[in-house]
């Protein structure tokens, strides 16, 4: 890059880093031009915004960083490295008190693949009673309702939230692990996602 264009890395890297590190959620390039242009009185377009980034991205994948800039969910967020995390699993495992409870994990795996989907048909594919475990996965804001369906009584629909896609860093729910690649062994692993949930 030329020097017009690190020079103008160096005036976004700070207000980018600012911008992600505060959200809670991944911000759109669209949040971000919109900031950056109007505090900084620019007219950059989403692509420059969208190279700036990159190079931002570049800038932390180094060794000595234990943190990465991942492009998700549709937005840009910092996540921990990979590499780092088992001591944050460990930091998790020390402060968490409760995780999901079995029947929460079971409702929400069935509705992350059936969605969208009624109450009414969780409990049908569990043979028990979900009202607990769905309004606790609302609560935690990892279900969202979704509609209606056009069944007699009009019963509602779930289906996983944004906040789902952000939790498990994925970017679709086809990255969702086909049923064909679950091994032997994996349920006991895929309880874990409940872990720092709270119950």
């Amino acid at each position: 890059m030329g020097s017009s264009d690190d020079y103008l890395f160096d005036i976004l890297k700070p207000n980018l880093e600012a911008l992600i590190f505060t959200s809670s959620v991944p911000l759109t390039l669209s949040d971000l031009e919109k900031c950056v242009n109007t505090y900084l009185n620019l007219s950059l377009g989403v692509d420059e915004i969208r190279a700036m980034l990159e190079r931002l991205g570049a800038f932390y994948d180094t060794d000595g960083v234990g943190f990465r800039l991942m492009e998700f969910a549709g937005g840009y967020q910092f996540m921990v490295d990979k590499r780092r995390q088992p001591i944050v699993n460990l930091l998790i495992q020390q402060t968490s008190r409760r995780k999901l409870s079995q029947g929460s994990i079971e409702t929400l795996a069935i509705v992350a693949y059936k969605q969208p989907i009624t109450k009414a048909e969780v409990e049908y594919i569990r043979g028990v009673n979900c009202d607990y475990a769905v309004q606790k996965l609302l609560d935690r804001n990892l279900l969202a309702i979704k509609g209606k369906s056009t069944a007699p009584g009009r019963p509602i629909l779930y289906g996983t939230s944004d906040y789902f896609m952000d939790y498990f860093a994925i970017n679709d729910l086809k990255d969702l692990p086909q049923i064909k690649e679950l091994q032997p062994g994996d349920v006991e692993t895929q309880s874990e996602i409940g872990v720092g949930l709270g119950e």
